[in-house]
């Protein structure tokens, strides 16, 4: 028999209570706070455990040239690292 949600997430699947409940905030605030310090702009970070199964959080920046766009992946990059054990995030 087919699954019930062959094509989205199950709603009994998702994370209960606020995003500020979900483990992953602290990650997701240091990546905006990261961003941010490097004067990015626009910075939208979007829960989307309803659209998809492959990630909870989407986050995203935007900055006025290349070298901009650069310090702010490496910042965001290096504090993650630094704040949460030596993690490092995919990419680098």
């Amino acid at each position: 028999s087919e699954p019930e949600f062959p094509h989205s997430v199950d709603p009994s699947d998702l994370p209960p209570g606020s995003v500020n409940d979900d483990p992953l905030a602290p990650l997701i605030n240091a990546i905006v706070h990261a961003a941010d310090m490097r004067k990015a702009s626009d910075i939208v970070a979007m829960r989307v455990t309803q659209c998809t199964s492959l990630t909870n959080f989407v986050v995203i920046v935007s900055g006025t040239s290349r070298p901009q766009n650069q310090a702010i992946a490496s910042a965001i990059s290096n504090d993650i690292e630094e704040l949460f054990d030596g993690k490092r995030c995919l990419g680098k």
